[in-house]
């Protein structure tokens, strides 16, 4: 009766990892992956060529550590950008807001959640491989100091 549903195994494994969260061993999760459309090509003077732009693109998302061990995002890794940095926004005295790169990465401390949002967080896509419309897709790993890599599917909507 066993070797009936042997077969059965392989599937249910496969369909486990399948979620709109990513996450490592239960610990870590990147929940909410979204980026904001950028067009990366733009009409020349002349009316008919096409020259590049050098708009950044940017990632937010929600990180929660459900371990009771602080963790620390160290990079994000993905296809659609020659690099990505890890940003924060800083405001200074007059409210004129500076982009701070975090080269150590992010603490994302036991049980809390550390939101990567407009005015906060954030990953700058550096050089862009491609234009991100409303609408397409990419991954995006998020590698972590103890939790690992964590990949994720970031949707590009306007918002």
């Amino acid at each position: 009766m066993l070797r009936k549903w042997l077969w059965l195994l392989p599937l249910v494994l496969l369909m486990s990892g399948c979620t709109g969260t990513g996450q490592s061993e239960g610990r870590v999760e990147v929940r909410d992956a979204w980026s904001r459309p950028v067009q990366q090509m733009a009409m020349g003077q002349d009316g008919e060529s096409e020259i590049e732009m050098g708009t950044p693109g940017v990632i937010f998302a929600t990180i929660v550590n459900r371990g009771d061990t602080t963790d620390r995002l160290l990079r994000v890794e993905t296809a659609v950008a020659e690099r990505a940095e890890i940003h924060r926004t800083a405001f200074d005295a007059n409210g004129v807001a500076k982009m701070m790169p975090q080269p150590e990465g992010v603490e994302v401390p036991a049980s809390e959640t550390v939101p990567f949002e407009p005015g906060g967080y954030h990953v700058m896509l550096m050089e862009l491989q491609r234009a991100l419309k409303v609408g397409d897709s990419f991954e995006a790993t998020f590698v972590f100091e103890k939790a690992g890599p964590v990949t994720v599917t970031v949707e590009v909507r306007d918002q």
